[in-house]
């Protein structure tokens, strides 16, 4: 077989579109996924009546079934349900993010509960109120702990744009499906598609690692210097 990398150059710049979308749904997706797990550890860290309860029936279902058919569903069946219109891209990315709010919830939930619960207490002494004490106390500390596994599964929502292509998107993976049809170049096409995801994604594993990294070198006990 003769591999010819050069057909691909005149569909560069739709290659490149591809990569603009994908990254746009990490982002928004991480953003939904990050503001509403967290909402729904603290529902369930601080048990309120009701939505604790339903939070944890949404973690549980979510996390239960699988993410090609989140997505499927709320751009098939949810738009005529509510009567409600929108693209391919935009499901996608809302079913990324609602997915990801199910693991991000039990990162932040671990994340608060390795605060000591002390700490909370000694807050709420000083006159802090509730909302206060995990402002300015325990989210602080909950967010450092949880940060580096954060950027972790930030990867994963990179991998899980491809899942759009599923229903039309136009992200990385389904543009390199069409040209991979018109050129014929599999080999070539789906090669450069994964030496693509792999730029985008490994940054941020070499990010997480070194966060992590850091979390463990500020948790070391300090050993004192024998005499």
């Amino acid at each position: 077989m003769q591999f010819d990398f050069s057909r691909l150059l005149p569909y560069l710049p739709d290659l490149l579109a591809g990569v603009r979308l994908t990254l746009l749904m990490t982002v928004w997706a991480t953003a939904l996924g990050t503001i509403l797990g967290l909402a729904l550890a603290l529902t369930r860290v601080l048990r309120v009546p009701i939505l604790a309860t339903v939070s944890a029936c949404y973690v549980e279902f979510v996390r239960a079934t699988p993410l090609l058919v989140q997505v499927v569903w709320l751009y098939f069946v949810l738009p005529p349900l509510l009567g409600i219109e929108w693209n391919a891209a935009t499901a996608a990315t809302v079913g990324l993010g609602l997915n990801a709010a199910a693991y991000l919830a039990e990162i932040f939930r671990a994340g608060i509960q390795s605060v000591e619960a002390m700490q909370l207490k000694a807050a709420r002494v000083l006159g802090l109120s509730l909302f206060a004490s995990y402002r300015y106390v325990i989210l602080p500390q909950a967010w450092r702990v949880a940060l580096p596994p954060l950027a972790s599964f930030v990867v994963l929502i990179l991998r899980g744009t491809a899942l759009a292509s599923a229903i039309g998107a136009a992200d990385l993976m389904r543009v390199g499906n069409l040209v991979a049809i018109e050129t014929l170049g599999y080999f070539e096409v789906l090669s450069v598609v994964a030496v693509i995801y792999f730029v985008l994604g490994y940054p941020i594993s070499l990010l997480a690692r070194w966060l992590e990294a850091g979390q463990r070198i500020e948790d070391a006990p300090l050993v004192p210097r024998p005499a």
